[in-house]
């Protein structure tokens, strides 16, 4: 995942497409731009690419299971985009009512849009 794209920059879209990713789910794109998650993800992936430098023969290995996964998730391609557009509806359905949740966790717990070490600083001083 780290080696081939980072879910914290935003792909490129049309114009006219705001806040929503590819499959067109506005959630994923909300719930990335949390701190806490951009956080998350860029730690596992510095940590992958860490542990995928740290050997020639790690980065082989590791590279090849990248490869394996690329080559199974362009064979279930086709497979997955009939069962994708059967469920465009369900999942819009879906996307909508996280996006309600996240709109009532960000406006109760706004410190969620804070950085991960100042929600512990924060935190911390409280409990003190």
């Amino acid at each position: 995942m780290c080696g081939i794209h980072d879910p914290t920059i935003p792909s490129i879209a049309p114009a006219n497409s705001g806040d929503v990713d590819v499959r067109g789910m506005m959630c994923t794109r909300r719930l990335l731009g949390l701190p806490v998650f951009a956080t998350v993800t860029s730690t596992f992936c510095g940590a992958y690419k860490a542990v995928r430098g740290s050997h020639e023969s790690v980065a082989t290995i590791l590279g090849h299971a990248e490869n394996g996964m690329r080559a199974g998730l362009e064979f279930a391609s086709p497979v997955t985009s009939s069962i994708a557009s059967l469920l465009e509806m369900p999942l819009k359905i879906v996307d909508s009512a996280v996006c309600v949740g996240l709109d009532f966790v960000e406006e109760t717990v706004p410190s969620v849009k804070l950085p991960p070490g100042e929600i512990y600083g924060n935190m911390k001083n409280s409990v003190r």
